[in-house]
């Protein structure tokens, strides 16, 4: 069976951003990337947001699940807002409405 190579890397959440968009760069291999939180100090801390400013110009394309998300991704993390695709989160509201207010 014959060498084969990875085609790219998608990631997804804290270690899988940091670590599969390192692995990526090391195999030369394009990197798309998901996030879904606004971070502030609570999803990366200030050495990992500076480590993804450098990794992220390697990447080809992040997914955000809201705008706002994409706006901090690019702010933050210095990633190219052209390459940023937001796609919502998917919630059925005639099925998933908000019941009426507690106690």
């Amino acid at each position: 069976m014959g060498e084969q190579r990875l085609a790219g890397v998608v990631t997804f959440f804290r270690a899988g951003n940091l670590w599969g968009t390192l692995a990526a760069a090391r195999a030369r291999v394009p990197v798309a990337s998901s996030r879904r939180s606004l971070g502030a100090g609570y999803w990366h801390n200030r050495r990992e947001l500076l480590l993804l400013r450098g990794l992220n110009r390697g990447a080809r394309l992040w997914v955000a699940n809201s705008h706002a998300v994409a706006d901090y991704t690019a702010r933050a993390e210095g990633a190219d807002a052209r390459r940023i695709r937001v796609i919502p989160n998917a919630v059925d509201t005639s099925r998933f409405a908000p019941g009426p207010p507690g106690p």
